[in-house]
């Protein structure tokens, strides 16, 4: 099968949009308000939100609220549709239909977060390399993502990839990446076995907070401009030092490095199913 490549170069107004959209990322009621303990929100949190290509929305609307009013119906009725049980329920209680409305705003407020986290790190982490007189470029797939658990690669140079993993940084989402790294896949007529072809040296975690996470939600509610800074300063800090990582990287590194990028591309190459890349250049 052929690989798709969409190749796009970087502009200032690219990285002004971005920082922007970042920084007027405000908290929504729901993110404050959402009740864990109710067993309709556990219920939905088993939700299978695949079915939705919730990531073309995110790349359509402006801020969070237009991504809650393109997505919302449609979750509530996919969900609703699998989970009859609980479509009978809501019907004659409008309090627990409030709560699974909580729910689902409170769940694709996160997603919006963390896609908008991980667009500001490629921007962020591409500015500061091209800062530095570094060459590089993101590579970007739903295959990559959901075949490979990888939400970037970022090749510098032409010559040193690095495996980038998205994250919080929470206890919990360290442990979920763990579970992940380990995971098998199918990739159309393949079978991805992620132990054993990733090197982890070169799979890096890329965070926005580190520690307690009731802390960092707590100030994420209290003080949003206080907490959109820590975690600004946080992701510029990690950029930072993957230039420093690329710097002081051997040739051997590279090679190894290398190794890995060509497996997954052969993998691609030879999947029966249609595979689209894009690649931000910096």
């Amino acid at each position: 099968m052929t690989i798709k490549l969409d190749k796009k170069r970087v502009t200032y107004d690219d990285l002004k949009s971005i920082n922007l959209r970042f920084r007027n990322n405000g908290v929504i009621t729901e993110e404050i308000t959402n009740d864990f303990r109710n067993y309709i929100v556990k219920s939905f949190n088993q939700f299978n939100f695949f079915d939705i290509d919730l990531i073309s929305l995110f790349n359509k609307v402006n801020d969070k609220s237009q991504f809650l009013q393109e997505t919302f119906d449609n979750v509530k009725t996919l969900y609703l549709n699998q989970n009859t049980s609980i479509n009978n329920q809501i019907k004659s209680n409008k309090q627990l239909e409030n709560i699974l409305d909580t729910a689902i705003k409170y769940r694709l407020a996160t997603f919006y977060n963390a896609f908008l986290s991980e667009d500001y790190k490629i921007y962020k982490t591409l500015e500061i390399l091209k800062s530095e007189e570094i060459k590089a470029h993101v590579l970007i797939s739903d295959i990559l993502d959901k075949k490979f658990g990888i939400d970037f690669i970022l090749v510098i140079n032409s010559e040193f990839p690095l495996f980038i993993h998205s994250i919080n940084g929470s206890n919990n989402s360290k442990k979920r990446l763990k579970d992940k790294l380990k995971k098998q896949a199918k990739l159309g007529n393949l079978t991805i076995n992620r132990d054993k072809i990733f090197n982890l040296k070169y799979h890096k975690y890329f965070i926005d907070f580190n520690g307690n996470s009731n802390y960092h939600k707590e100030l994420q509610t209290k003080n949003n401009q206080e907490y959109l800074d820590l975690i600004s300063g946080n992701i510029e800090k990690q950029a930072k030092n993957i230039a420093k990582i690329y710097n002081n990287a051997t040739d051997n590194e590279k090679e190894e490095a290398k190794k890995e990028l060509e497996q997954i591309t052969k993998y691609l190459k030879e999947t029966n199913i249609k595979v689209e890349i894009k690649a931000i250049i910096n």
